[in-house]
């Protein structure tokens, strides 16, 4: 039994330091994207993944010893649950395990919340390059030849990259000239 309660200690610890990795990743690339640094967010994705599979790989771990303990420490009959388990579970395994149970579920919730305000940050970062776009787009003369001009057609793509079909830029140019005139 000590052995059991032991490895799930250890399993704990590891999924506690790998949760801390990503959490100190998340509020990085969080300050990162709100200094609007996306160079260094492009660079850390990679770690990012990494540390996530390192993560998801130690997750399965404790979840396998987790269970064989619940199967140990229930009774029959009544629901296989942590707190059940932890009614029958001897110290020093008991404070430890209660201890890491609370500091990983604290530390999930605060990964989720740094990864929560990032993605909110990166969609209102996101309009405001569409707006941008789209106000860079009213400015080339429609009437100028596509061939003759290689920024125009490079700026022809990015437009229909964020599905505004060129129709529409003469319409919209249309009527700016219409307001302004």
């Amino acid at each position: 039994m000590n052995e059991l309660l032991e490895s799930l200690c250890k399993a704990y610890e590891r999924e506690l330091e790998s949760q801390e990795a990503i959490l100190a990743m998340c509020e990085s690339q969080h300050r990162a994207i709100a200094a609007h640094d996306y160079e260094y967010v492009e660079a850390k994705s990679g770690h990012a993944q990494r540390l996530t599979y390192t993560l998801k790989s130690v997750q399965r771990e404790r979840l396998g010893l987790f269970q064989e303990v619940l199967m140990e420490y229930c009774e029959p009959g009544e629901p296989s649950t942590f707190r059940n388990a932890l009614k029958r579970i001897p110290e020093p395994w008991l404070t430890r395990l209660a201890r890491a149970h609370n500091r990983l579920d604290l530390i999930r919730r605060n990964t989720l919340q740094s990864v929560d305000t990032s993605v909110k940050h990166l969609q209102r970062s996101a309009g405001t390059i569409e707006q941008c776009m789209h106000s860079f787009m009213l400015c080339v003369p429609v009437d100028m030849p596509v061939d003759s001009l290689n920024a125009v057609k490079a700026s022809r793509e990015v437009l229909e990259s964020v599905d505004v079909p060129m129709e529409n830029h003469a319409a919209m140019a249309s009527n700016d000239s219409n307001a302004l005139g």
